[in-house]
């Protein structure tokens, strides 16, 4: 029997990735997308799940596509 896991870690795990491969600070990646600095070390530790609007923003902040971020989350969920 398959068992689900959820998305959300493997999508923090994706962005926190695509930050450091562009070598922005959280505090930068925060201020561009317009969220809290605490909030992207929060999503960072697994203890904060972005609502869709928020993954959009910070998606748009690192300049690719929310759809390109959650399929890569899916992938590492799938290798898992």
């Amino acid at each position: 029997m398959q068992t689900t896991k959820d998305l959300a870690p493997f999508l923090a795990q994706v962005i926190e990735d695509r930050r450091k491969a562009r070598k922005m600070s959280m505090l930068t990646l925060a201020a561009v997308a317009g969220v809290d600095r605490t909030y992207i070390g929060k999503l960072s530790r697994n203890m904060r799940v972005p609502t869709v609007d928020t993954a959009d923003r910070i998606a748009r902040a690192l300049d690719v596509p929310l759809s390109l971020l959650i399929k890569r989350a899916e992938r590492l969920r799938d290798e898992k």
